[in-house]
Protein backbone atom coordinates (compact mmCIF):
# COMPACT_ATOMS: atom_id res chain seq x y z
CA UNK A 1 0.00 0.00 0.00
CA UNK A 2 2.83 2.57 0.51
CA UNK A 3 4.91 1.48 -2.62
CA UNK A 4 1.67 2.05 -4.59
CA UNK A 5 0.50 5.82 -2.43
CA UNK A 6 4.55 6.43 -3.17
CA UNK A 7 4.04 6.35 -6.56
CA UNK A 8 0.87 7.97 -7.23
CA UNK A 9 2.69 11.02 -5.06
CA UNK A 10 6.37 10.76 -7.38
CA UNK A 11 3.55 10.50 -10.80
CA UNK A 12 1.72 13.83 -9.31
CA UNK A 13 5.12 15.76 -8.78
CA UNK A 14 6.22 15.25 -11.83
CA UNK A 15 2.77 16.16 -13.51
CA UNK A 16 3.07 19.45 -11.65
CA UNK A 17 6.65 20.19 -12.36
CA UNK A 18 5.98 19.72 -16.13
CA UNK A 19 2.65 21.57 -15.93
CA UNK A 20 4.65 24.38 -13.81
CA UNK A 21 7.86 24.73 -16.17
CA UNK A 22 4.97 25.17 -18.90
CA UNK A 23 3.67 28.06 -17.12
CA UNK A 24 6.44 29.28 -16.44
CA UNK A 25 7.92 30.26 -19.37
CA UNK A 26 4.72 30.36 -21.24
CA UNK A 27 5.65 27.68 -24.16
CA UNK A 28 6.33 24.19 -24.32
CA UNK A 29 10.09 23.46 -25.27
CA UNK A 30 10.51 22.70 -28.50
CA UNK A 31 12.40 19.67 -29.98
CA UNK A 32 15.47 19.85 -31.52
CA UNK A 33 14.24 20.36 -35.41
CA UNK A 34 11.22 22.41 -34.57
CA UNK A 35 11.07 25.67 -36.93
CA UNK A 36 10.64 28.67 -34.93
CA UNK A 37 7.36 29.90 -35.14
CA UNK A 38 6.44 31.69 -38.01
CA UNK A 39 9.59 30.49 -39.70
CA UNK A 40 9.05 29.66 -43.63
CA UNK A 41 9.09 25.60 -44.20
CA UNK A 42 11.40 24.78 -47.39
CA UNK A 43 11.18 22.33 -49.79
CA UNK A 44 10.69 19.04 -48.75
CA UNK A 45 9.61 20.10 -45.15
CA UNK A 46 5.96 19.51 -44.20
CA UNK A 47 4.53 21.51 -47.38
CA UNK A 48 6.59 20.17 -50.35
CA UNK A 49 4.71 20.91 -54.44
CA UNK A 50 5.38 18.91 -57.20
CA UNK A 51 9.04 19.06 -58.39
CA UNK A 52 10.23 19.44 -54.91
CA UNK A 53 12.77 16.70 -53.37
CA UNK A 54 11.68 15.50 -50.36
CA UNK A 55 14.88 13.50 -48.07
CA UNK A 56 14.13 10.17 -46.66
CA UNK A 57 16.33 9.63 -43.65
CA UNK A 58 16.95 7.03 -41.03
CA UNK A 59 16.47 7.02 -37.37
CA UNK A 60 19.99 7.85 -37.06
CA UNK A 61 19.94 11.00 -39.47
CA UNK A 62 21.48 9.11 -42.66
CA UNK A 63 19.81 10.10 -45.96
CA UNK A 64 18.49 6.92 -47.24
CA UNK A 65 16.57 8.45 -50.35
CA UNK A 66 15.69 11.45 -52.13
CA UNK A 67 11.65 11.36 -53.69
CA UNK A 68 10.49 13.88 -56.27
CA UNK A 69 6.84 14.14 -57.78
CA UNK A 70 7.71 15.00 -60.90
CA UNK A 71 4.49 14.96 -63.27
CA UNK A 72 0.79 14.62 -62.56
CA UNK A 73 -1.49 13.18 -65.51
CA UNK A 74 -4.47 14.49 -64.68
CA UNK A 75 -7.19 13.17 -66.50
CA UNK A 76 -4.46 9.61 -67.37
CA UNK A 77 -6.49 7.88 -70.74
CA UNK A 78 -3.59 5.51 -71.50
CA UNK A 79 -5.69 3.02 -70.10
CA UNK A 80 -6.76 -0.28 -71.81
CA UNK A 81 -10.16 -0.98 -73.10
CA UNK A 82 -10.53 -3.79 -70.12
CA UNK A 83 -9.77 -1.22 -67.57
CA UNK A 84 -12.64 2.12 -68.06
CA UNK A 85 -12.52 3.87 -64.99
CA UNK A 86 -16.11 3.02 -62.69
CA UNK A 87 -18.78 5.34 -63.40
CA UNK A 88 -18.10 9.04 -62.25
CA UNK A 89 -14.56 8.61 -61.75
CA UNK A 90 -11.00 9.08 -63.27
CA UNK A 91 -7.48 8.21 -63.38
CA UNK A 92 -4.74 10.29 -62.18
CA UNK A 93 -1.07 9.44 -62.41
CA UNK A 94 1.75 10.39 -60.38
CA UNK A 95 4.92 9.91 -61.62
CA UNK A 96 8.14 9.68 -58.91
CA UNK A 97 11.78 9.81 -58.83
CA UNK A 98 13.62 7.91 -56.29
CA UNK A 99 17.17 7.86 -55.61
CA UNK A 100 18.63 5.18 -53.25
CA UNK A 101 21.42 6.88 -51.17
CA UNK A 102 21.66 3.72 -48.99
CA UNK A 103 25.14 1.61 -49.26
CA UNK A 104 23.93 -1.57 -48.64
CA UNK A 105 21.62 -3.28 -50.89
CA UNK A 106 18.70 -2.45 -52.88
CA UNK A 107 15.78 0.03 -51.75
CA UNK A 108 13.02 -1.85 -52.51
CA UNK A 109 9.95 1.00 -53.18
CA UNK A 110 6.00 -0.73 -53.26
CA UNK A 111 2.99 1.03 -55.61
CA UNK A 112 0.97 0.89 -52.22
CA UNK A 113 2.95 2.22 -50.42
CA UNK A 114 1.88 5.42 -52.03
CA UNK A 115 -1.12 7.33 -50.98
CA UNK A 116 -3.12 10.35 -52.50
CA UNK A 117 -5.96 12.05 -50.01
CA UNK A 118 -8.62 14.32 -51.79
CA UNK A 119 -9.22 17.98 -49.66
CA UNK A 120 -12.46 15.75 -47.82
CA UNK A 121 -9.87 13.78 -46.04
CA UNK A 122 -10.30 10.85 -48.01
CA UNK A 123 -7.92 7.98 -49.56
CA UNK A 124 -7.95 6.62 -52.47
CA UNK A 125 -6.43 2.83 -53.43
CA UNK A 126 -4.07 2.66 -56.27
CA UNK A 127 -5.54 1.31 -59.33
CA UNK A 128 -4.03 -1.72 -61.28
CA UNK A 129 -5.02 -1.16 -64.46
CA UNK A 130 -3.30 -1.59 -67.33
CA UNK A 131 -1.96 0.77 -70.20
CA UNK A 132 -2.88 0.43 -73.80
CA UNK A 133 -0.91 -1.03 -75.96
CA UNK A 134 0.29 2.08 -77.53
CA UNK A 135 0.30 4.52 -74.20
CA UNK A 136 3.32 6.32 -73.72
CA UNK A 137 3.10 5.99 -69.59
CA UNK A 138 2.75 3.05 -68.34
CA UNK A 139 1.93 2.01 -64.99
CA UNK A 140 4.90 0.69 -62.77
CA UNK A 141 4.38 -3.04 -61.11
CA UNK A 142 3.97 -3.75 -57.66
CA UNK A 143 7.14 -2.62 -56.60
CA UNK A 144 10.41 -1.59 -57.85
CA UNK A 145 14.16 -1.99 -56.79
CA UNK A 146 16.73 0.43 -56.88
CA UNK A 147 19.93 -0.02 -56.54
CA UNK A 148 22.36 1.99 -54.43
CA UNK A 149 23.40 5.42 -56.15
CA UNK A 150 20.84 4.83 -58.74
CA UNK A 151 17.78 6.48 -59.51
CA UNK A 152 14.11 4.94 -60.31
CA UNK A 153 11.30 5.82 -61.59
CA UNK A 154 7.24 4.61 -60.41
CA UNK A 155 4.47 5.59 -62.06
CA UNK A 156 1.64 5.06 -59.85
CA UNK A 157 -2.41 5.20 -61.22
CA UNK A 158 -5.48 6.50 -58.62
CA UNK A 159 -9.30 6.08 -60.02
CA UNK A 160 -10.59 9.29 -58.28
CA UNK A 161 -14.27 10.61 -58.23
CA UNK A 162 -14.72 13.30 -61.10
CA UNK A 163 -14.56 16.81 -59.61
CA UNK A 164 -12.85 15.78 -56.86
CA UNK A 165 -10.04 18.36 -55.40
CA UNK A 166 -6.84 15.95 -54.25
CA UNK A 167 -4.95 17.38 -51.30
CA UNK A 168 -1.84 15.22 -51.47
CA UNK A 169 0.02 12.28 -51.75
CA UNK A 170 2.11 10.41 -49.59
CA UNK A 171 4.41 7.79 -48.78
CA UNK A 172 4.40 5.30 -45.75
CA UNK A 173 7.53 3.07 -46.42
CA UNK A 174 7.56 1.61 -42.71
CA UNK A 175 4.39 1.30 -40.64
CA UNK A 176 5.29 4.09 -38.36
CA UNK A 177 6.68 6.37 -40.73
CA UNK A 178 4.84 9.02 -43.09
CA UNK A 179 6.21 11.70 -45.69
CA UNK A 180 4.73 14.12 -47.68
CA UNK A 181 5.79 14.18 -51.10
CA UNK A 182 3.85 16.85 -52.29
CA UNK A 183 0.86 19.11 -51.54
CA UNK A 184 -1.64 18.53 -54.74
CA UNK A 185 -3.90 21.70 -53.49
CA UNK A 186 -2.98 23.46 -56.75
CA UNK A 187 -3.93 20.97 -59.02
CA UNK A 188 -7.25 21.77 -61.22
CA UNK A 189 -10.14 18.98 -60.69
Amino acid sequence: MRRALGLVLITVMLIVATFTGIAATGSAIAQEGTPAPGAEQTAGGSNPVVGDTVTFISESGSKIAELALTDVILPWNEYSEYYDPNRGKHYVAFVIEITNFGTRGNLVVRADDFRVQDVDGFFYSRSTSDAADDATLVPTGSEIAIGPGEMGEMIVVYPVLDGVELSHLFWQPDFDRLLTIANLDTLEP
